[in-house]
């Protein structure tokens, strides 16, 4: 009974630690075609708000962590899809921070980041107007956009 319990639970992690893999690595997910997935510009978190600010468009930065799978899941699959990619190119500067790495630490705790993926929305002179924690499909990560632009 023991050695069964025990080749159970063996099995179930190497599961996860296959599952996180091939999201890590993207062997679960399709391919995007270029420009068919959310481009993050690279950079300080002032020249984002001076990008921001010049084009007028919001913020969206994505707060994740290197080890947390819905963050790769959201990688690998929201922030691929073409409609979602259109339409946060079109409307946003985005910006993606790892929280436990560099610049990323400073701003997580600035922005009281308590889990991943974080998900915040700012105005384009860099005030925040709306946050959502966890995983977010395709569908729910278009409502989210259109809800941070009519916020003022």
């Amino acid at each position: 009974m023991r050695i069964l319990i025990g080749v159970s639970l063996i099995c179930l992690f190497l599961t996860f630690v296959i599952a996180g893999l091939g999201l890590k690595h993207g062997l679960f997910a399709q391919t995007a075609l270029p420009g068919k997935e959310i481009r993050f510009t690279k950079g300080a978190w002032t020249d984002i708000i001076q990008k921001a600010k010049k084009s007028h468009k919001y913020i969206f930065v994505d707060v994740s962590a290197s080890w947390c799978l819905p963050c790769r899941q959201l990688e690998m699959e929201s922030f691929r899809d073409s409609a979602v990619a259109a339409y946060y190119n079109d409307h946003f500067i985005s910006f993606a921070i790892d929280a436990e790495k560099g610049s990323g630490i400073e701003l997580a705790d600035r922005w009281k980041i308590a889990a991943y993926p974080t998900l915040l929305y700012f105005t384009p002179d860099g005030r925040m107007v709306m946050r959502q924690t966890g995983f977010v499909d395709s569908k729910r990560l278009l409502d989210l956009s259109k809800q941070a632009l009519s916020r003022n």
